[in-house]
């Protein structure tokens, strides 16, 4: 698991989650706050981009949800 302090995470009020790479390995980061989503590349070239939409925050944080519960499953 990567290295954070699960005492910064709090005060941030941030909630992390992190799976195998062998299992789910995706090249981008997404971060999702309020009704905003930003996905985050740290490749070759760095680049991200932020989408303000409820209904797309709402949708990832769906999806997050749906793949956690199937990985406590599995």
């Amino acid at each position: 698991m990567p290295n954070h302090r699960k005492d910064i995470d709090k005060k941030m009020l941030l909630m992390r989650t992190f799976y195998d790479p062998k299992l789910f390995d995706m090249p981008v980061e997404i971060n999702i706050y309020g009704d905003k989503v930003a996905y985050l590349s740290f490749g070759e070239e760095v680049i991200g981009t932020i989408i303000h939409s409820p209904q797309i925050a709402q949708a990832q944080r769906e999806l997050f949800n749906m793949i956690k519960l199937a990985s406590k499953s599995s």
